[in-house]
C-alpha cells in the first residue's frame, strides 16, 4: 500500500524539518547564556543574538561594601 500525498508530505516534515529547528532553538539557548566573571569588566555584546542577564554575585557585592566601608 503506498502512502497518500499528505501522509508523504508529513512525513517529509517531520523527518527534514524538525529536527533542525530542535537543533537550532537549543543552539540559540545555548548561546544565549555567557557568563562572565564578576571581578572583570563586563565585556560589551559582539554578537547577533541576545545574551541573558546574569544575576549579580550577592558575595561580591557584600565584599566590594566590606572594603569601601573599611577605606573611610
Amino acid at each position: 500500500m503506498h502512502p497518500t500525498l499528505w501522509e508523504r508530505i508529513v512525513r517529509h516534515a517531520v523527518f527534514n524539518y524538525l529536527p533542525e529547528s530542535a537543533r537550532t532553538m537549543h543552539l540559540v539557548k545555548e548561546l544565549s547564556y555567557r557568563p562572565q566573571a564578576t571581578f572583570l569588566p563586563r565585556v560589551s555584546n559582539h554578537g547577533t543574538s541576545e545574551v541573558l542577564p546574569q544575576k549579580p554575585s550577592w558575595r561580591y557585592a557584600k565584599l566590594q561594601q566590606k572594603d569601601a566601608a573599611a577605606a573611610i
